[in-house]
């Protein structure tokens, strides 16, 4: 089964065809998705099995269309898939089914981006060609044991069935297919995921000034200064070339404290006795007797 991808020109028809639906889904208010790169993906044998398939829808239902719809899964499962075309049985094994136990498909290419890889720059979705006859939709399973095994009967077309699920049928942003080969992946798209950042704020420019800054004494002490690969401020004691003297650093002393302490501790005073203090009256009159007469 020989298999080609050509990757597209920017101004090949298909390249913009593929670029405006994949633009359509590719932006939210938290991502948004830029194309690196469009292959187109020729395989004769899924090719022939698709028309087929068509040629039934038509003659069943009497009427036929094709949808554009996006199918993300990871890289390492493309070649097989472009191979061998996706699976049926497999029904969501990756990532559940709560729309049909089905091949899962999204005409919101965002949608999609979640089923691709996450760590890696370049990841890479399919745009795939699918059959849709009649639609309906049905309830979202969120339990893994509920699930779609099959679409509901056709209304007064018994035993037909609906041939596809839907989570909205005028959006598409979930459809499920239960056939095989009713899809065909017609596209690879390379793409980036980036997340929408504000723009960065543009700060002001430094000023600067031909005269030298001086700053208090407190700064200018070598306790206070800034490293020397500081910018905070420029040394007032610099060479500037306007200046025609530079004047001497002053030097650091440290404060000159007393060697006495602060405060004292009072001292206790002795007891005295106040008979032995007292003087008598006589003792006065003799001393003023002896002053007088000699």
């Amino acid at each position: 089964m020989h298999v080609t991808r050509q990757q597209l020109s920017t101004d090949n028809p298909e390249y913009q065809e593929v670029s405006a639906v994949f633009r359509k889904g590719a932006k939210t208010k938290d991502f948004v998705l830029s194309i690196e790169a469009i292959e187109k993906v020729t395989n004769p044998t899924l090719q022939q099995a698709f028309d087929i398939n068509k040629a039934i829808y038509r003659r069943q239902y009497g009427h036929v269309r094709t949808v554009k719809v996006f199918h993300g899964t990871k890289i390492t499962n493309i070649p097989s898939i472009l191979k061998n075309n996706l699976e049926v049985r497999r029904h969501g094994q990756n990532r559940g089914h709560r729309f049909g136990a089905g091949v899962s498909f999204s005409a919101i290419s965002n949608y999609s981006s979640h089923y691709c890889d996450e760590n890696v720059p370049v990841k890479q979705m399919l745009l795939c060609l699918v059959l849709v006859s009649n639609i309906i939709e049905v309830p979202e399973m969120k339990k893994k044991r509920y699930t779609i095994c099959e679409p509901p009967f056709l209304e007064g077309h018994w035993p037909l069935r609906y041939d596809t699920t839907a989570k909205n049928k005028t959006t598409m942003d979930v459809i499920v297919k239960f056939e095989d080969h009713t899809f065909y992946p017609a596209f690879v798209v390379s793409f980036r995921k980036r997340s929408k950042m504000c723009p960065p704020v543009a700060s002001p420019s430094p000023v600067y000034s031909s005269e030298p800054i001086f700053l208090p004494r407190s700064v200018q002490n070598d306790y206070n200064r800034p490293p020397a690969h500081s910018s905070l401020y420029r040394d007032p004691y610099s060479v500037h070339p306007a200046r025609t003297h530079v004047p001497v650093r002053p030097q650091y002393q440290p404060a000159q404290y007393h060697s006495e302490p602060f405060y004292t501790r009072a001292q206790p005073q002795p007891a005295t006795n106040q008979a032995q203090n007292t003087t008598g009256f006589w003792d006065v009159i003799s001393a003023i007797g002896r002053f007088i007469f000699g």
